[in-house]
């Protein structure tokens, strides 16, 4: 995400889930059906981490501006989560092979991309 998104804090978010949905529904639109799709984001990340990494490099103005877009990133759209997944290399990973194995496993996808 941008820092200036990120700096909006849930304003921001907000943007950034719209502008997500956005091209998402661009980039799938060739597809039959398509319109009728439902669109689930789940973003999973360390938030403690990203917090400290931000601010040491100067990403973001003030700690509080990441957990603000974070709730104005879920906020915004129904079916869209940013998930704090915890401290730990693997916390992310686990949880992202956790929700492809039940996402494959309900078949109710026709469609399924995954961005790491």
């Amino acid at each position: 995400f941008e820092d200036s998104l990120i700096n909006q804090g849930a304003a921001g978010g907000g943007e950034a889930a719209n502008r997500l949905l956005n091209n998402i529904k661009r980039s799938i639109q060739q597809h039959e059906g398509a319109i009728h799709w439902k669109i689930i984001v789940r973003v999973y990340a360390n938030i403690e981490g990203l917090l400290k990494k931000f601010a040491y490099i100067g990403f973001i103005e003030e700690e509080k501006a990441l957990c603000q877009f974070v709730a104005g990133f879920t906020q915004s759209q129904p079916l869209f989560d940013f998930v704090d997944a915890g401290q730990g290399k693997e916390r992310a990973d686990h949880k992202i092979k956790g929700e492809l194995r039940a996402t494959l496993s309900a078949k109710a996808s026709p469609y399924l991309t995954s961005c790491f």
